[in-house]
């Protein structure tokens, strides 16, 4: 694994109890978390080696391959999926594909592909100054983002063309905790924004073959910065809707070459056509994969793992319920008190599990990404509707006091 991901192993561990992880980290990152406490029966090493925007890596995974003999390389965070593939194909292992990894890790790449493929997208154009943020604003609203960070950093809806100076700054400040401080290329987008609903599709591919599909209803934060605040596995969409989204999922697979692994792509659906928003060549975060466990019955860390090493997964046909889960984004502040908590010890049954990550006098980031949520709860029921309206209700009755 490159990249310690903490949600891929402790899910793929809850299938494959005997499975064994070999974790390739970045020193620097694996200084910063030392403070985390993480723990796992499967996880039997981890060694050091830098693995973002460089093949330094190469050497240590051969050298460790003829220790280990190694039977899949994954990718376990966004910013090891160039070197997964490239450490697959050094082994000769199953990977994402070369055309893949090198569109799915830059936004901008992944646009001038859609261009040529024909696949639907904003319009759009890389910039690298505020006057380019002005000049691109056609009095509609846009979209500037940093072209490979994750979890909506960076990520700012400009309004207002006169706001371009302020909004730039801040994109450009914008950090990522799993990024490493050495000096790594940096690019930024514009693009208009487009209006409609946001689902996305997750996709288990073999051999360039799609074999698996899901489809995720977001719930986002309408504060101009695009976080995400709930889910549903799988979407409640009508028939035609889902037989056009999919058609373009498997359009998308087929223009990056897709080879072998799990791509996380997140669609606009516009009374046109479903617009692609952006795409990852990585298991997705959010617990996503966790809801598609409830609903489906299927671990996808497992499956992956298993298309990874050659083998052919069982995979469900249809969901067998509803997973929804919503997050909590309080205010920022220091936490003066939690009320309420006593909610999520409720015998409800639609309750699955609950987390509030933090206590009495932690600092609460503002809502400008993932990174700024607290805590989550996760339902299930035999509909959307039902699943919705459980976490909704459960998320209402906590109150965050900060100052």
């Amino acid at each position: 694994m490159i990249g310690r991901g903490r949600l891929f192993i402790s899910g793929l561990q809850r299938a494959e109890p005997t499975a064994e992880v070999y974790v390739v980290e970045e020193p620097e990152l694996f200084e910063r978390q030392r403070h985390v406490p993480f723990k796992s029966e499967i996880l039997k090493e981890t060694r050091l080696a830098p693995y973002q925007h460089t093949d330094q890596l190469l050497p240590l995974v051969r050298a460790w391959d003829a220790e280990v003999h190694f039977a899949a390389v994954v990718a376990g965070i966004e910013y090891g999926v160039t070197a997964a593939a490239r450490a697959a194909r050094a082994l000769g292992l199953r990977e994402l594909g070369e055309s893949a990894a090198h569109h799915l890790t830059n936004k901008l790449r992944l646009r001038e592909l859609c261009r040529r493929a024909r696949i639907p997208h904003p319009r759009f154009r890389s910039i690298t100054s505020a006057a380019d943020v002005r000049d691109f604003f056609r009095d509609a609203p846009i979209v500037i983002k940093p072209t490979n960070l994750q979890a909506s950093a960076g990520v700012i809806k400009v309004v207002d063309a006169r706001h371009a100076e302020r909004a730039f700054a801040e994109m450009s400040a914008a950090r990522d905790d799993l990024v490493v401080s050495r000096d790594v290329p940096r690019g930024y987008l514009a693009e208009e924004f487009v209006a409609g609903d946001e689902v996305s599709v997750e996709t288990l591919v073999r051999d360039g073959r799609p074999i698996f599909h899901n489809t995720t209803a977001k719930v986002t934060s309408n504060n101009g910065y695009f976080v995400e605040l709930g889910h549903t596995v799988p979407a409640d969409l009508p028939p035609r809707q889902l037989e056009e989204l999919i058609a373009c999922q498997n359009r998308l697979v087929a223009a990056l070459r897709a080879h072998d692994g799990f791509l996380h792509a997140e669609w606009k659906l516009t009374n046109q056509a479903p617009v692609l928003v952006e795409c990852a060549g990585r298991v997705a975060g959010d617990y996503i994969l966790d809801l598609i466990e409830i609903a489906y019955g299927l671990n996808v860390y497992s499956a992956l793992v298993q298309v990874m090493s050659g083998e052919g997964p069982v995979l469900p046909r249809a969901a067998g319920q509803t997973a929804c889960v919503r997050f909590f984004a309080p205010p920022a502040g220091r936490v003066q008190a939690i009320r309420g908590v006593e909610a999520l010890d409720s015998a409800d049954p639609r309750l699955v599990r609950s987390s509030i990550d933090v206590d009495t006098g932690s600092i609460i980031r503002p809502l400008t990404s993932s990174f700024s949520r607290v805590g989550h709860v996760i339902t299930a029921a035999s509909n959307a509707a039902d699943a919705q309206r459980c976490a909704d209700s459960l998320v209402g009755q906590i109150e965050f006091v900060v100052g």
